[in-house]
């Protein structure tokens, strides 16, 4: 198997987990986009052509009951990615979609660069989510040994704020760099459920802010 054989099996694979990750983030993906076969994806990948563009009417956050654009880019080749690469991409994403208001999830080679991470601060970025290619060619979520995470609404994070008399603040914390925490597309001010199976007590049940 050459290496564009391999570039390619390895990106069908991370392409299937980005769809189970809008999956797992309670986004209602439709059949087709879900289940393209390899014989389909090896097409688009020979036409370079891989990136997932879903509109507001193909989907539905439940949880939220807000609906969003999503476009999900993947970098094909290995050259590096920089800042010109990132500003281009971002604003031909805002161009197709004519608005701003769109959740894009970078998948890259490898991790950004300091330039990169820098443009990424601009408040014009923060609909924007990052990822290593290494991070989604398995999903680790369904790992028998992680714990379930679960982000919660305002509404419900409140409740558990009334429900244990404490702030925000008094909260544990967990970081926003968290594996699991970007997976579900949780950010900062966030609370996180973490749902965990123990042998002395059954379920374990704890809440974090994320920082």
């Amino acid at each position: 198997m050459d290496k564009i054989q391999l570039q390619e099996k390895k990106l069908y694979k991370i392409r299937k987990t980005c769809l189970e990750m809008l999956d797992d983030r309670k986004y209602v993906i439709s059949d087709i986009i879900k289940n393209i076969s390899y014989d389909d994806f090896k097409k688009m990948f020979n036409n370079k052509n891989i990136d997932l563009k879903i509109v507001a009417n193909d989907l539905e956050n439940i949880q939220e009951m807000e609906r969003k654009n999503i476009y999900i880019h993947f970098q094909i080749d290995d050259t590096s990615f920089g800042k010109n690469d990132l500003k281009k991409i971002i604003n031909d994403i805002y161009t197709k979609y004519e608005t701003e208001d769109v959740l894009i999830i970078l998948v890259l080679k490898d991790n950004p660069n300091t330039a990169v991470k820098k443009e990424l601060k601009n408040t014009k970025y923060k609909n924007i989510e990052v990822f290593e290619r290494k991070n989604l060619e398995f999903n680790v979520s369904k790992h028998i040994l992680i714990p379930k995470h679960i982000k919660l609404t305002k509404e419900q994070g409140q409740n558990v704020l009334d429900t244990y008399n404490c702030t925000l603040e008094q909260l544990p914390k967990i970081f926003s760099s968290d594996p699991q925490i970007k997976y579900h597309g949780m950010r900062v001010g966030d609370i996180c459920k973490i749902i965990r199976n123990t042998k002395e007590n059954g379920i374990d049940i704890a809440y974090k802010l994320v920082i």
